[in-house]
């Protein structure tokens, strides 16, 4: 096991045919070969990545759209794209919601062919992946960019879009029923009467991810070792595994985000709460720039809209969390004085991640059966 924070995501190959699964918001923009079609043409990379916003818009209104692959919460899409083309009109979002690692798979077979729609790419290791691959604009600095937390750093190019927190989830009403106490911590899931009782995805190694660097790669081993010997029930979707404690199938969840149990928890707090333990395991969705997209300067005012307080003004009022420290993010959810938030490393190969991802469903006794 490498020392360090790894990139969580499920085993990835690049390369791979395209994948399905995709629905669009908003406006629709059809795919071009590299450069063409493209007002902006005439300005190079360098022009552009020199422009101011101010300067960008004009060149960004003769394209007249952005196409945004992204992995955000599919019903937030419209929000954020309708609060884009407010601030710049005349500039369309075609915002594509992507599972898995199609946006990866699907941006490689667009520059196979030599026929690239996407112009931005969003979501937790989709962009470092392409980043990796050579498939992204490594050298613009998008403006506005906030200050890295500590224990956070960006590849060239790259920036964060959002962030997304690991918490235990847990059901009040079935825990009081089962005459148990809510669990405070990972640790207390491994104890005996938990033991069938609670869920676990065994796609991502979100946990060890984490929190290996400060906590001890061991000791984390070891916890998800007793973790799988206390008889999980898998589950392959954060999203299924609140929905799963919410309706009282399992009592609780070691793999939920903490977006989602706010959500819950203020539509039913007898059938959802939730804990952040601290240290907190902290998800990072990146987003960047297709290398050679049709649209490069809507794609730049889309990039640095998206991260600026007045685009991650609009994230945090979606109830979804920000790095930024001068937007207002949800107190229940994200509270670094309270909870010490550990990052992954987003720089993570995919040999590395696969390997992580071979120890943790070692460890967790994961076959490759179940949810």
């Amino acid at each position: 096991m490498k020392n360090g924070r790894v990139r969580s995501a499920a085993v990835v190959v690049t390369g791979l045919a395209l994948a399905g699964g995709v629905a669009a918001c908003s406006s629709s923009g059809g795919g071009s070969s590299p450069g063409s079609g493209s007002s902006s043409a005439s300005s190079s990379v360098a022009q552009l990545n020199s422009m101011t916003d101010a300067q960008l818009y004009p060149e960004a209104k003769k394209e007249g759209k952005v196409t945004w692959y992204t992995s955000m919460p599919e019903n937030d899409l419209p929000a954020i794209t309708k609060a884009f083309e407010k601030a710049y009109p005349g500039v369309s979002v075609s915002a594509l919601y992507l599972t898995g690692q199609t946006p990866v798979t699907r941006v490689e077979t667009e520059a196979r062919s030599g026929a690239i729609s996407a112009d931005v790419v969003s979501g937790s290791g989709d962009a470092v992946l392409l980043e990796q691959a050579g498939l992204t604009d490594t050298s613009y600095r998008p403006k506005d960019a906030p200050k890295l937390p500590a224990g956070l750093t960006m590849p060239p190019g790259l920036a964060s879009d959002r962030i997304i927190t690991n918490v235990i989830t847990y059901n009040p009403k079935a825990v009081a029923a089962a005459g148990l106490k809510p669990p405070t911590s990972f640790a207390d899931l491994a104890q005996p009467q938990w033991k069938g009782k609670f869920s676990m995805d065994p796609t991502t190694a979100d946990l060890l991810n984490a929190l290996g660097p400060t906590e001890g790669d061991s000791t984390v081993l070891s916890m998800i070792k007793a973790l799988g010997s206390n008889s999980p029930v898998f589950v392959t979707s954060h999203s299924l595994a609140a929905s799963q404690v919410a309706a009282g199938t399992v009592l609780a969840a070691a793999s939920s985000y903490g977006q989602t149990a706010v959500v819950n928890e203020e539509k039913d707090p007898s059938t959802t709460n939730f804990v952040n333990p601290s240290p907190l395991p902290v998800l990072v969705s990146e987003i960047g720039i297709v290398k050679n997209d049709p649209d490069p300067a809507a794609a730049r005012l889309f990039m640095d809209w998206t991260i600026s307080k007045a685009g991650q003004d609009v994230v945090t009022s979606l109830g979804l969390t920000s790095v930024r420290t001068d937007v207002t993010n949800n107190p229940k959810v994200w509270d670094p004085a309270k909870w010490k938030p550990v990052f992954e490393d987003v720089s993570q190969s995919t040999a590395e991640t696969n390997k992580e991802l071979q120890e943790w469903q070692s460890a967790l006794n994961y076959s490759g059966t179940g949810g």
